[in-house]
């Protein structure tokens, strides 16, 4: 089904009802492997934000957070002044 999952995934994340979708399979299934892959569009985008913070804020492995802080923080100016993906910059610094 994740394999199903990957071609659309973006598309999902980016939309308002697709996020809720997403988020419950994040309570199932490991989704890390297509948040780090299309993490700066959805850190920037109005809905995909929501799942790089759900994701974030519900995990309990630093190596995740690491991962993910280490794909941002080339960016983390950029991203730090955008609307959206600044909200993600401030809750990877809180759990970082």
């Amino acid at each position: 089904m994740l394999s199903e999952l990957q071609p659309v995934f973006l598309t999902m994340t980016c939309h308002r009802c697709g996020i809720q979708v997403v988020k419950q399979l994040m309570l199932k299934h490991d989704l890390s492997q297509p948040i780090k892959t299309n993490l700066l569009e959805l850190a920037q985008d109005p809905f995909g934000n929501y799942i790089v913070h759900h994701y974030l804020e519900n995990t309990s492995d630093q190596d995740r957070i690491t991962e993910i802080a280490a794909i941002i923080k080339p960016k983390i100016m950029q991203l730090s002044l955008q609307k959206f993906s600044s909200t993600v910059v401030d809750v990877l610094l809180k759990r970082g």
